[in-house]
């Protein structure tokens, strides 16, 4: 008699959705192009994607499960946060000095978004948030999840594929 490899369950939103969905680890790793152990750290929460690996994760997911599937299905993009009511008028502090031109930057010119409140919001300098306007690209979810949480509480409704190429189609 063969003993089966125990399979842990973990409480991520990765792990929880694999199970829901009966996605095998190694189906889910070898469609994503990732190698198991990479793709554990990922379930176990271990390690976060970082904003290339994750539409793969939700390209693959959507075939696996054969239903499109959402980023925030796998991972906490600040989604959740309830759209505030935005006060009225113009806000403090939406004078844009620059255009960089990233889509990041259009998307706070066209929403016109008070700068120096996004950042208090996100937990992040107004020198950092710069440097992300001036980016091509954000690389890291958590930061994607502070910026999506931080424009949902100032009243923005916006998703974090606004910001990202999340894979959903």
């Amino acid at each position: 008699m063969t003993a089966h490899p125990v399979v842990r369950i973990y409480d991520t939103r990765l792990d929880r959705f694999r199970i829901r969905e009966g996605i095998g680890i190694q189906d889910w790793a070898r469609a994503a192009g990732l190698r198991r152990t990479r793709f554990n750290r990922y379930r176990t929460g271990q390690a976060s994607p970082g904003v290339r690996i994750l539409p793969a994760l939700v390209r693959s997911a959507t075939s696996l499960a054969g239903r499109p599937v959402s980023a925030y299905e796998l991972f906490d993009l600040g989604e959740e946060v309830v759209v505030a009511p935005r006060p009225r008028g113009r806000a403090k502090g939406a004078h844009f000095v620059k255009d960089y031109g990233t889509p990041f930057d259009r998307l706070l010119h066209r929403l016109d978004v008070p700068l120096t409140q996004l950042a208090t919001e996100a937990g992040i300098s107004r020198k950092t948030l710069r440097t992300l306007r001036m980016k091509s690209g954000i690389s890291v979810l958590s930061t994607i999840r502070d910026l999506v949480g931080a424009l949902r509480r100032m009243g923005y409704p916006v998703k974090a594929s606004d910001l990202i190429d999340t894979g959903e189609e």
